[in-house]
């Protein structure tokens, strides 16, 4: 498709119901923030291509921030998978993940999973969260109960 192309399909497409002014900002935009929005396209297709995420999260340090990876978590508790190791240590983050579903304890750094608080959120959110509770927890009482009484089948990961 030649150049001239492409610029009459672009003019027939949506942007040609957009006024000049409107235009004349995307265009700024486009053109101040060039080397960002390559940097957005090549790390795009680089994930579409399944790189590796360890070297994506590297790219992007900026992403990292606590703040950035609270208010994802906040919105999709399976955030917490690709949180980085010192984050998935972070009680307030791993606490926003399970408090949605308790799946989530699975991800939290293994300091976590022997904090009685951030379990019992879990379990009590749901039941089979004791699975990936500590060993200690697992035979806790209390917690044990607040599983079972989520889901019965949460017995089986009691210890005595």
């Amino acid at each position: 498709m030649t150049r001239l192309q492409q610029r009459r399909r672009v003019e027939q497409g949506a942007f040609a119901k957009l006024p000049d002014s409107v235009l004349a900002h995307i265009a700024v935009f486009v053109v101040d923030n060039l080397p960002q929005i390559s940097l957005i396209s090549q790390t795009w297709a680089r994930i579409c291509a399944r790189v590796d995420v360890q070297e994506e999260k590297q790219r992007w340090p900026a992403v990292q921030t606590r703040r950035r990876w609270l208010a994802a978590v906040q919105e999709n508790c399976w955030a917490l998978e690709n949180a980085p190791a010192e984050l998935r240590g972070d009680r307030e983050i791993v606490l926003a993940a399970v408090q949605q579903n308790g799946w989530a304890l699975q991800y939290a750094s293994a300091e976590l999973r022997g904090d009685r608080e951030v379990v019992l959120a879990a379990v009590q959110q749901h039941g089979y969260a004791l699975h990936y509770a500590s060993a200690e927890l697992q035979g806790d009482r209390e917690i044990v109960l607040a599983a079972v009484q989520q889901h019965g089948y949460a017995l089986h990961y009691a210890s005595a």
